[in-house]
């Protein structure tokens, strides 16, 4: 009877304690009201603005205000300005848009430019500009300055389960420098564009993947694709082995945390078996891998998974490096809803 008491007051006491600690831990995290997965205050995630320029084949550059700003103001501007913009653009793939192209493209990418004078050389021209242009900038308080923003579909945004906040691009510049406005504006507006190109190219290496050899090579970013180049699988095994489990596990505290991505795996085999036979054993192996995490709490509509064989070899090489790149595994984060519809 004794013996009966005392289990039941433990157990009592047990029950107390977790009540106690679950209702101290709601009290102290406080949640974004009307999300159904009861997001935290705070702990959302806050990408870098270049981060809006992954994935765009083309840009329309509003001009019309820069055109229009050095006619009113007199302000005279080399006219290959589009020109150079364009080349700009097509040195990294991009195409300039037209108006209308713009129109039918997905996302509607564009950027606009705004810039501004003011100061005492405004509407100036002639000998009267020039004896303006000659005072200190404390006498005729010039100012250029000119801002350029990039903008898309905003379908991506605002989701309150997400977890993720889309910072949109933009970048500006400002000078005093009176003499001759309109090349300041010129070379501030390529200069702008230029950085842009940057920004582009940034956000396109993250598509690229890197990689991982261990756990503590996992991405924190993520945005950013990652692959394992080394012996995941055991030799006709479809189960990853004990290398490969703990990246899977820093994946999976990944994607738990990165809730707005889906993410795409790919399985590659080298080549040293036939090719029906690889084609099988990188689709277990990728089935594999989506039931681990499955099993791990990462739902089924966030993982798409693509089997290649033998068909995507990195090298031709035969040695054991080679191999080990043409077997390799790779993981591509991708905003819900832009999975390749060919992915299975």
């Amino acid at each position: 009877m004794r013996s009966a008491i005392l289990f039941l007051t433990i157990t009592l006491f047990c029950f107390s304690a977790t009540v106690f600690a679950d209702t101290s831990k709601s009290e102290a995290v406080r949640y974004y009201p009307g999300t159904t997965s009861l997001i935290p205050i705070g702990t959302e995630e806050y990408l870098k603005n270049y981060s809006s320029l992954a994935g765009i084949e083309g840009v329309y550059v509003i001009l019309d205000y820069v055109e229009g700003s050095s006619k009113k103001n007199g302000i005279t501007m080399r006219d290959d300005l589009k020109f150079q913009i364009k080349q700009r653009l097509n040195d990294v793939g991009l195409k300039l848009l037209t108006k209308e192209e713009m129109q039918t493209t997905p996302g509607q990418p564009e950027i606009a430019v705004y810039p501004g004078y003011s100061g005492g050389t405004i509407g100036l021209t002639g000998q009267a500009l020039e004896e303006a242009e000659m005072l200190s900038d404390d006498e005729h308080c010039c100012r250029n300055n000119v801002w350029m923003s990039f903008m898309q579909s905003a379908s991506i945004l605002r989701r309150p389960d997400s977890q993720f906040k889309l910072g949109t691009w933009g970048s500006g510049s400002d000078s005093n420098w009176c003499q001759n406005r309109g090349e300041w504006m010129y070379d501030a507006i390529l200069k702008i564009i230029d950085k842009f190109v940057e920004d582009y190219k940034k956000a396109e290496a993250e598509k690229k993947p890197i990689n991982v050899a261990s756990r503590d090579e996992v991405p924190s970013n993520c945005a950013q694709a990652w692959s394992v180049h080394m012996q995941v699988f055991d030799t006709n095994s479809t189960k990853p082995n004990s290398v490969f489990l703990p990246i899977l596990d820093r994946m999976i505290a990944q994607a738990k945390r990165c809730s707005n991505y889906s993410y795409l795996i790919e399985t590659h085999a080298d080549v040293r078996a036939d090719d029906q036979y690889n084609q099988l054993l990188t689709e277990a192996r990728a089935a594999s891998i989506k039931e681990y995490l499955m099993s791990c709490g990462i739902a089924y509509n966030r993982l798409k998974s693509k089997a290649y064989g033998e068909s995507k070899p990195l090298t031709t090489g035969t040695t054991e490096a080679d191999h080990a790149a043409n077997r390799r595994v790779v993981i591509t984060p991708l905003l819900t809803g832009t999975v390749s519809p060919s992915a299975e």
